[in-house]
Formats: C-alpha cells, sequence, structure tokens
C-alpha cells in the first residue's frame, strides 16, 4: 500500500454498517505499528503519532452538529495511545490552527472551548496548514515521527477546489497519511473526498449523521480489546459479524 496512492472511485455502496466503520478505525486509525506502508528511515523507530485533526466549522454543519462531531473526537483522542500528540485546525472561510500540538489529557480538555465560526469551506487551506504545523517545529511536532491527518466534514470544498487534490497530495508525498471522515448519505462531493484519502479503503470512512459518527466511536473501546487479542495471539471472530470479518480479511 504506498503512501501517495490515488484511490480508485468506483461506485459508492450504501453507507456501511456502524460496526463495520468502527472495525475499520481501529485496525487502521487506531493500530499504533506502523501497518503495510512505506516509512522512510527515521520514522520506522517511532511509538507514537502527531494526529491533527481538521474539523468542518463551516455553515452547512450547525451548532449541534459541530459540538457532536468535537464530542467524537474527544472520545478519539481519549482512547488513543497515550504517548500520541494531538492537534485541531477548524475549516471555514480560512483555515483556523485552534489547537497546536498537545497531549492526550491536554487536547481532551482544550477541545471543551472549541465553536464553530460558520462560513464557506476551504478545505485547501486547511490541508496547507496542516502541512506547515506538521514540518514546523513551533507547532510542537515530533521532528521526523510518524504523522496521521483525519479530516470530518459534511462535503466537498468551495473555496480554490481545485487546489485541494494537491494539497492532499503534498501531505501523503511527505510521509503523512489523509484519512477523511465524511458524514451524510450523499454522493456529491465524494470523489473529492476520496481522493484526499490515501486509499479509499483503509482510509475513507462514511457516516449517515454525526448521531451515527457518535454510536460509531462508542463501538470503538470494545474493538480494541477484540483487535489487540487477535493482534497478539488470535481469538474467532465474532458471532453474526461474518461478513465484515471476511471483507477486513481479504484486504489484510
Amino acid at each position: 500500500m504506498s503512501v501517495i496512492s490515488r484511490p480508485s472511485l468506483g461506485k459508492y455502496p450504501s453507507l456501511p454498517s456502524h460496526e463495520e466503520t468502527a472495525e475499520k478505525l481501529t485496525k487502521f486509525f487506531f493500530r499504533s505499528d506502523h501497518g503495510p506502508r512505506k516509512l522512510v528511515k527515521r520514522q520506522a523507530l517511532a511509538t507514537f503519532f502527531d494526529i491533527m485533526y481538521i474539523l468542518d466549522s463551516s455553515s452547512s454543519v450547525s451548532d449541534w452538529e459541530f459540538q457532536r462531531a468535537v464530542q467524537a473526537i474527544q472520545t478519539m483522542v481519549a482512547k488513543s495511545k497515550r504517548d500520541n500528540r494531538h492537534a485541531v485546525i477548524t475549516i471555514a472561510t480560512r483555515a483556523k490552527t485552534f489547537m497546536n500540538f498537545s497531549s492526550r489529557a491536554d487536547a481532551v480538555r482544550k477541545l471543551r472551548g472549541i465553536s464553530r465560526s460558520g462560513g464557506k469551506t476551504n478545505t485547501q487551506d486547511a490541508l496547507e496548514l496542516a502541512f506547515q504545523m506538521f514540518t514546523t517545529s513551533k507547532y510542537g511536532s515530533t521532528p521526523g515521527g510518524l504523522a496521521r491527518v483525519l479530516v470530518v466534514t459534511d462535503g466537498r470544498s468551495n473555496i480554490e477546489k481545485h487546489r485541494t487534490e494537491r494539497k492532499a497530495f503534498k501531505l501523503k508525498a511527505n510521509g503523512i497519511e489523509v484519512f477523511v471522515i465524511a458524514i451524510g448519505d450523499y454522493l456529491e462531493g465524494m470523489d473529492e473526498l476520496a481522493r484526499m484519502a490515501n486509499t479509499k479503503y483503509a482510509h475513507m470512512y462514511r457516516v449517515e449523521d454525526v448521531k451515527g459518527l457518535a454510536r460509531v466511536v462508542k463501538l470503538i473501546p470494545r474493538l480494541q480489546e477484540r483487535e489487540a487479542t487477535n493482534y497478539y495471539g488470535g481469538r474467532p471472530p465474532i458471532e453474526g459479524n461474518a461478513a465484515s470479518n471476511a471483507k477486513l480479511q481479504r484486504h489484510q
């Protein structure tokens, strides 16, 4: 799996179940091993991640939806590896740094003070700002460390959108993985979101709304325990989830 591969779009199926989405997040986003991707030598020694959360704060997202999404991100931060560091950018007419790279505990606390700004959706500006924050020491990133971006948005960009895919490629070409959570049961703009992600299968996720995102995140602690057991010795697949387990096995 190449860091700079361009996802094959194909046709988008119906929304996956919450269980399947939670399984993929647990397997590909929360796993602390390096996974099947290329690393430069300085990254191979890293045991934790710098994680950038890019949150859609535009007018297409209500205050209530934004706060529910933030609560989901707080839970994800709390369930991540203790040594990971977390930063937050909000997307609106301009991208803004809400939080530099911080410890798990500090990130959860600081996220309580975030608010929606409203405006348009300038995703390319957020991706460029993310690159600067990963590559400039003043933001608290780990030089040469493993890095991930998680974009949480309800649709495609509408400011300089021709630059969005290029800015995402710039991150990926520098060893920074890009994950996307698309909120909504729409298809408009899905091509742009899929091209932002490293791969369509392992890095692109969909939920029907912020309630669905909350349900997915709530499943993660149980699945993390199961993932750890499978990783270190194996356990039979959970009954009643054969189709999802078979799909994961095909992609291993």
